[in-house]
């Protein structure tokens, strides 16, 4: 499967260079097959799903004087747009923690794993702030540790996990 690393910034950068040498040693041992270059205006589509459900956070594409594209992410609320990230996978944790047994709970792997997955998506969209690379789980949830409500994702790389 395939998934995204989206560079962050909190100012337009003007040359965002992100490659796949960029990939923390971690990131490639633990999480991903491998890690290719990728485009941004391409790579849109792995933004879309995350902003269609969510009115608390916009993005638009904007660019540079050089025609380079980046989109500008703005958060109105930090703590209604976490719970809109979180609230249709929140009722499904809820759901499934009350449907689970101890026999499974204790025996299965699959299950386990899945009630995990509500928590965290580890294998899904990462956020690269500097040298931090984040699962965007966390980074939602941490978004009120930063002193601003406006990013800027000015680059993408392509994962295979």
């Amino acid at each position: 499967m395939h998934s995204r690393i989206f560079k962050i910034s909190t100012s337009p950068e003007k040359d965002p260079s992100f490659t796949e040498f960029d990939a923390p040693e971690w990131f490639t041992s633990e999480i991903a097959d491998y890690v290719t270059d990728s485009d941004l205006e391409q790579d849109r589509d792995f933004l879309d799903g995350l902003f269609e459900d969510n009115p608390y956070m916009t993005l638009t594409e904007e660019r540079t004087d050089d025609g380079h594209v980046y989109y500008k992410w703005d958060i109105t609320d930090i703590k209604q747009a976490q719970q809109a990230y979180f609230r249709e996978r929140f009722n499904a944790f809820k759901k499934e923690a009350n449907d689970i047994s101890l026999e499974d709970f204790s025996g299965s792997d699959f299950r386990t794993y899945s009630l995990g997955r509500t928590i965290l998506q580890r294998f899904d969209l990462y956020m690269a702030d500097g040298h931090e690379w984040t699962p965007m789980d966390s980074f939602i949830r941490a978004l009120s540790h930063y002193n601003t409500q406006t990013f800027y994702i000015v680059a993408s790389l392509d994962y295979h996990y």
